[in-house]
């Protein structure tokens, strides 16, 4: 007999119930549920390797267009001649790299991010197979190629850097603060990955491939990389993912979180104790290594290497740099609440790299120590990079985490573009000794500001809500 005394309660919705498991996932129960929707259950949350999988996939799928700007076409534009100053200046082609943080908050809160990534997949592909069919002999003498180049180059650029959005904000929501050490590793060796493969690795065999064959084989090899990212989202429909691509805050309605415009999401992040400082470093970090970053491939040309030996050397120093990387993330797991002692390790380990550079300038052609700082100014590279990422996740709060560390990437590849012209145009005037001069200058002013105390705060305080006016 009911009881007339007891409270009513109202009936439950389905997306209500869908809802309450997500987050009972998340909180670690890992009762199955029943998807009406695709009449069948979905799975118990992923495992931490499921996780670290999905996320190296869709950074594998990033690196791509990287590879191929920053190592093949700097090689095949200097062959036809290019001047520096264009080599450089074809850098900014990863232009929406820099800008995306415009369109951050509009993804950061849309629900519908995992079919965005599935998306991003189609579009790459059919972008990659367009280049396939371009006549690249000719790519950077005839206008009307150039021109199709470009834009097909662009369009993979700006959906690489938008699935990069939806990656970041993932990475910060699902992982927690110990977690991301790695997971910052894996995130640079498979973008490393994905630059060896349409970097070094088509570079040493380009003369047996060719463009067209080559840029096929990074489509079948973009595939593979989705493998486990579409596993993940609708195969498994693991729900815990689900519920931190549809997040945007633990603290506010969905409502209350798309009041805030863009600029006071910035404002707001910019006003946290200690960000201000981390910006001013988090830049400086990046002015010598996007000095040289476009000039060495071309000055490895000038210095007598053939394009088979640059292409083994990309390879070794991609390999190496993420052996490196792997390693870096270990670093931050463990010494992650000193990683000012890490970044001025890594700072005068940059600045030896770019003495090494500076003194194959002054010295007659010697392969072997060519060799010895190509592939140690990659190492060093890749370090510094898995231990900035994890710091730029650590400072994001959990609320706008898309939103926060896509700020502070866009500061960061903002940095390194504007240094790419600079560099250009000092090697053109002056040469390659003014370059490498100018970066060891630069890393001594990135020493500098670490000596300066950071004032930080732990993992709890970097994800409080800041006091919006």
């Amino acid at each position: 007999t009911p009881n007339p005394s007891a409270p009513i309660r109202p009936k439950q919705g389905l997306s209500d119930r869908r809802q309450n498991h997500a987050e009972s996932v998340v909180q670690g129960q890992d009762a199955p549920t029943i998807n009406h929707r695709m009449n069948r259950v979905s799975r118990p949350a992923a495992t931490l390797w499921h996780k670290y999988l999905l996320i190296a996939g869709l950074y594998l799928a990033q690196g791509l267009p990287g590879g191929l700007i920053a190592y093949t076409l700097p090689v095949l534009m200097r062959e036809q001649g290019a001047a520096q100053i264009w080599i450089s200046a074809f850098s900014l082609i990863g232009i929406p790299w820099s800008v995306k943080l415009l369109w951050s908050r509009v993804l950061d809160q849309s629900p519908s991010k995992a079919s965005y990534i599935g998306l991003s997949f189609i579009l790459t592909a059919l972008c990659w197979l367009a280049l396939s069919i371009q006549p690249i002999a000719t790519a950077f003498t005839e206008q009307k190629t150039t021109l199709m180049v470009l834009i097909l180059l662009l369009m993979a650029n700006f959906i690489m850097a938008s699935q990069d959005i939806l990656t970041d904000g993932l990475t910060v929501r699902l992982l927690n603060d110990e977690e991301r050490g790695f997971a910052n590793s894996l995130q640079v060796v498979a973008y490393k990955l994905g630059m060896l493969i349409s970097g070094g690795l088509f570079l040493s065999h380009y003369s047996e491939l060719g463009w067209q064959s080559g840029m096929q084989l990074i489509v079948l090899i973009l595939a593979m990389g989705y493998l486990p990212v579409l596993y993940q989202l609708w195969w498994r429909r693991d729900a815990a993912l689900h519920h931190s691509l549809r997040s945007t805050s633990q603290t506010q309605s969905p409502s209350e979180h798309k009041a805030q415009s863009l600029w006071r999401i910035i404002q707001g992040f910019v006003r946290t104790t200690g960000v201000p400082y981390w910006l001013l470093l988090l830049i400086a970090y990046k002015l010598p290594d996007g000095l040289i970053s476009t000039v060495v491939r071309p000055f490895a040309v000038d210095y007598g290497m053939s394009k088979a030996t640059i292409g083994q050397a990309a390879n070794y120093a991609i390999i190496f740099g993420g052996i490196a990387g792997l390693f870096a993330g270990f670093l931050w797991r463990w010494q992650r609440k000193h990683y000012q002692k890490l970044l001025l390790l890594l700072a005068c380990m940059q600045l030896l790299s770019n003495m090494g550079y500076a003194a194959l300038t002054y010295l007659p052609p010697t392969p072997s120590l060519w060799w010895a700082v190509s592939l140690f100014e990659p190492v060093v590279d890749t370090m510094s990079t898995v231990i900035l990422f994890a710091a730029m996740m650590h400072y994001a709060r959990r609320a706008y985490a898309g939103v926060d560390y896509t700020f502070q990437a866009t500061l960061f590849v903002i940095a390194a573009s504007s240094m790419h012209l600079i560099g250009g145009w000092l090697t053109d005037a002056f040469g390659h000794r003014a370059v490498f001069g100018m970066a060891m200058l630069l890393s001594l002013v990135t020493i500098g500001l670490i000596l300066k105390p950071l004032q930080h705060f732990g993992p709890d305080d970097a994800n409080e809500q800041p006091a919006m006016e």
